[in-house]
């Protein structure tokens, strides 16, 4: 079998996303529909979070200009 692990760093994420200065990658994992991150950043809603509960799913919005992809809404309710 011809396989291999990639480690990306949570820097080389944030800014391969293009997300907001300000953003910390806290967590990354595979999800059967693609990669999951947890993210931190000032702009995003206070959540209080029961024990062993895991932070909303919120669904980016993203606009590309050229070779740039970027970041145009957390995607919150």
């Amino acid at each position: 079998m011809k396989i291999a692990r990639f480690l990306m760093t949570p820097e080389f994420l944030r800014d391969l996303l293009c997300l907001p200065l300000g953003t910390t990658i806290i967590w990354a994992g595979m999800e059967r529909d693609g990669i999951e991150l947890t993210i931190e950043h000032p702009d995003l809603q206070d959540v209080e979070l029961a024990e062993a509960a895991r932070p909303p799913l919120i669904r980016p919005l993203f606009q590309r200009e050229d070779a740039v992809v970027l970041l145009v809404d957390w995607g919150q309710g």
